[in-house]
């Protein structure tokens, strides 16, 4: 047994000068290890980004007031409402979507909707006015036009119904009626005409 034992030990410690051999001659090539670098952007990176989208927006109307010699105000101011409007916008939507309101807050959002309708319109209106060469149509005219939009306006905002009280609600709709009614009359009088 004593003999088996000193061949097996002597065939381990062959086998680890096999291996130690390997090692040093590894050892002496040198090999060069490839390393992994992982760049990490900065915490404020997003904000750096967009402080940057800015500035380069900002930069691009300077160079076309550059460009033109002169400013066009309206342009510029049009460009600014829309492009600090449109995030807030995103935002709107994105929490209008995201959450269930009761009828109060509806009535917030109808509110806000109605204030883009009325801006949307007094900027046509605006418009209109400089492309009718301002009030070329008759006084008598241009008042019933008025009348006409004001009713429009009020009765387009979607919120306008839930404003009325709910023991109005019938006599409310009755005057609907009545001024449908009435406008059918001046219409088919105007058509005999």
């Amino acid at each position: 047994m004593d003999l088996e034992k000193e061949k097996e030990e002597s065939q381990e410690q062959k086998r680890i000068r096999e291996l130690e051999a390997k090692v040093k001659a590894l050892e002496s090539q040198k090999v060069e290890r490839a390393t992994k670098t992982v760049i990490q952007p900065p915490e404020d990176y997003n904000n750096v980004m967009r402080n940057g989208q800015r500035l380069m927006d900002e930069n691009l109307k300077l160079q076309k007031i550059i460009a033109y010699g002169n400013i066009n105000t309206l342009e510029m101011l049009i460009e600014e409402y829309t492009s600090k409007s449109k995030p807030m916008l995103k935002r709107i939507a994105t929490e209008i979507q995201l959450t269930n309101y009761d009828t109060d807050q509806i009535k917030n959002i109808y509110e806000f909707i109605g204030y883009l309708d009325y801006v949307r319109d007094e900027l046509a209106s605006f418009v209109s006015i400089h492309e009718e060469g301002r009030f070329v149509l008759s006084p008598k005219l241009r008042a019933c036009q008025t009348a006409a939009d004001n009713i429009r306006k009020k009765l387009g905002k979607k919120n306008a119904i839930l404003k009325i009280a709910p023991e109005q609600q019938d006599d409310f709709h009755q005057t609907l009626l009545n001024f449908l009614n009435a406008l059918d009359a001046f219409f088919k009088g105007g058509d005999k005409k």
